[in-house]
């Protein structure tokens, strides 16, 4: 099994794209930045690693937004969203082109489904998902921690009827 991952950074009205020049089946169309997973590395770093490999971005912050297991791979889906200046101090650092598309206006020269996921899939900046920890101690003394997965909206909400 080959562990790929892919990666969409945005400021939430633009996303970066990558013109990929390999694989063969991918030449010329425009993909996510990414790449594959070294033996060792967990998915996340990979998507650091190669986000600052193909954009000289240093970005830390991804959320996994899906894994998708096919027979010999299995590929997981990133975004992390960027203000609308940092998103600009990409640069081309290999010989694969990176370009700052509006997600309105995508080019026609997709990898399969990379349209679906900026439209559709992408987390907007105002709804970003996060969990979040919460730790208390009950009557009777006992700690407990409870995990809330939501926008910052809706855990405050959460959090505020608990007590």
């Amino acid at each position: 099994m080959t562990n790929y991952v892919v990666g969409f950074i945005t400021d939430g009205k633009r996303v970066l794209l990558i013109k990929k020049n390999r694989p063969t089946n991918q030449c010329g169309l425009y993909n996510g930045v990414g790449g594959k997973v070294k033996e060792g590395e967990t998915p996340l770093a990979a998507m650091i690693r190669e986000a600052k490999e193909e954009t000289n971005l240093d970005i830390q912050e991804w959320i996994k937004i899906d894994t998708l297991d096919y027979p010999d791979v299995t590929l997981t889906l990133f975004q992390a969203t960027v203000s609308k200046k940092f998103i600009t101090n990409y640069k081309t650092t290999t010989d694969e082109i990176v370009r700052l598309f509006k997600i309105k206006n995508l080019p026609q020269n997709l990898v399969n489904d990379v349209s679906y996921i900026c439209h559709k899939r992408l987390v907007k900046p105002n709804k970003q998902i996060e969990l979040f920890n919460i730790s208390f101690i009950d009557e009777l003394g006992n700690g407990l921690n409870n995990y809330y997965i939501g926008t910052e909206q809706q855990v405050k909400k959460i959090v505020k009827d608990l007590f």
